[in-house]
């Protein structure tokens, strides 16, 4: 009873830790597209319906849009105004904290053989945890995330019971899923992509004799069900408010150039670097190669075999998350299951003195729950709790507040801005009586035969600047100040990068020149310039 008791205590501190750090994590780093998240919310809440016309770009005047996470919007806007931020954020990290409890529930089920596997395990969520910390905080996609996880839970309940009345559960799941974020769209794929596997796999695995997969062949009925099960949840969409145009939508998706330009879309080669994610990346591929190597030495397969569709899930998000480092949360819970599976074999008989060593030795118990305990107190301690986000100090290093209020006392009536991309969402919540020239929502929309975003960097090529300005008849710029990129230690000795030199912002270069523009504001992260 007493191992017992603190077990149970040591996983408790485990879960209230994950918490803290999600609950930290929303604090420490405002989303710059929190602000047009809630304005739209608000939208829907005074309009009674979901947004459709374009209402907060000027560059994009006329056009429609699909809020592909309209109720997500409508409901964080309920709670920021109604209850707060701080409520908001506990809100996320909840969802945080219930990725992380199913997931392992699921893994302790089916996959751990002892304490030692257990722990190991746990070090490796720890790094992942530490991967996917940049897309969460108060951020819409982390909906996705736990979407995915419950529609991968269905299909292994499934492939495990074979019963069909499981699969009812999938056209629900994607119902509510398409309301809430356009990560659906990857779960279609994913659907889709398991009705094909059944199909396929046992034809491959049979051909090349391959036995080292875990793979239960389907019954002609089955693989119906499953069939009508991707059907229905596809047609659910179309129950949603905006019906076909979630599709269409979709389609405008096919200029790739903001994949180049975003942070967050930019490959996980590219810089900046996100090292804890490539370390887990090549963790995952390195047990992969190595679990693959052992059986083929062996000829039998180690302990259990790794479940085909599980590899399938597994590579299809791996190919996802080098291609754009937002998909790194949806390979990370994809990923677990095959490194359990991978690292089967590591159990007290392998290890016997480190197993005595961390379960027999009380002391050991003693240090985890202090260490634990610490790590939660520093987490919040260090957290910047705020309940007014668009005015924190810590926040204001990042967005323009100072130079909203300078522009504030200008004249409002024919103001006609152009913004820094990163500035939009929050203007559109602070300054909600003026159109913008570009925000996070809509970058690969087409303006002028080219997508918005790169109509946006044009604003940058000095030889174009003077036209861009008339053109769009813009009489005020808010702007970022551009930083010198300087590299780490290990960057420039083993990357070969080199430290580019501290230029300035094209645009404030161009605008000091000329004598009709008057800088009216600047700091150390940004500067108005205010035409004559």
């Amino acid at each position: 009873m007493r191992k017992f008791n603190i077990t149970l205590i040591i996983t408790v501190l485990f879960y209230i830790l994950i918490f803290s750090i999600f609950l930290a994590s929303s604090f420490n780093g405002l989303d710059p597209d929190f602000g047009w998240h809630l304005k739209a919310g608000e939208e829907i809440y005074l309009e009674k319906y979901v947004p459709w016309n374009e209402n907060y770009n000027y560059t994009l005047e006329g056009r429609t849009w699909v809020d592909h996470e309209w109720l997500l919007n409508l409901i964080s806007y309920i709670v920021y105004t109604k209850i707060g931020y701080i409520a908001l954020s506990v809100c996320f990290a909840l969802i945080g904290l219930l990725i992380f409890v199913l997931l392992n529930s699921c893994l302790l089920k089916k996959y751990f053989k002892d304490k030692l596997h257990y722990i190991f395990i746990l070090i490796i969520e720890i790094i992942g945890l530490a991967g996917i910390l940049s897309h969460f905080g108060v951020r819409m996609q982390e909906l996705s995330v736990l979407m995915l996880l419950l529609q991968l839970f269905i299909i292994d309940k499934f492939n495990e019971k074979q019963n069909y009345k499981i699969l009812y559960f999938l056209p629900i799941l994607f119902f509510v899923w398409a309301n809430l974020h356009g990560g659906f769209m990857l779960g279609l794929v994913i659907l889709w992509l398991w009705f094909g596997s059944n199909l396929i796999a046992p034809k491959i695995l049979n051909l090349f004799k391959i036995k080292i997969f875990e793979f239960k062949a389907k019954s002609g009925k089955i693989n119906f069900y499953t069939f009508l099960s991707a059907c229905f949840s596809s047609l659910a969409v179309f129950l949603t408010p905006y019906h076909y145009k979630y599709f269409s939508f979709m389609f405008e998706y096919t200029d790739t150039y903001y994949m180049k330009r975003i942070m967050e879309w930019l490959p996980a080669w590219n810089y900046p670097l996100n090292y804890i994610q490539q370390i887990y990346l090549i963790i995952f591929i390195l047990i992969i190669v190595l679990f693959f190597l052992e059986n083929k030495k062996t000829k039998c397969p180690l302990g259990k075999k790794i479940n085909f569709w599980h590899l399938s899930v597994g590579l299809l998000l791996l190919t996802a998350a080098f291609k754009a480092r937002r998909n790194f949360p949806l390979f990370f819970i994809a990923s677990l299951p095959l490194i359990t599976v991978a690292t089967n074999s590591i159990n007290k008989n392998n290890f016997k003195k480190i197993y005595f060593y961390l379960f027999k030795n009380k002391f050991i118990y003693f240090f985890l729950i202090t260490g634990l305990s610490i790590s939660v107190f520093l987490v919040l301690f260090l957290a910047n709790f705020t309940n007014a986000p668009f005015e924190n100090k810590k926040f204001c290093k990042f967005y323009p507040c100072a130079a909203l209020e300078k522009i504030k006392t200008l004249p409002q009536e024919n103001i006609k801005i152009f913004n820094n991309y990163g500035y939009g969402g929050y203007l559109i919540w602070k300054l909600p009586d003026h159109k913008i020239f570009i925000d996070g929502r809509l970058p690969m929309l087409q303006v002028n035969g080219h997508s918005l975003l790169e109509e946006y960097y044009e604003f940058y090529d000095k030889e174009k600047i003077s036209d861009k300005l008339d053109k769009y008849n813009i009489n005020l710029v808010l702007d970022r100040k551009h930083k010198a990129i300087k590299f780490n230690w290990f960057e420039k000795t083993f990357l070969g990068f080199k430290n580019k030199d501290d230029k300035p912002n094209p645009m404030q270069e161009y605008l000091s020149e000329k004598s009709d523009w008057e800088l009216i504001f600047e700091n150390n992260a940004s500067f108005v310039y205010y035409k004559k």
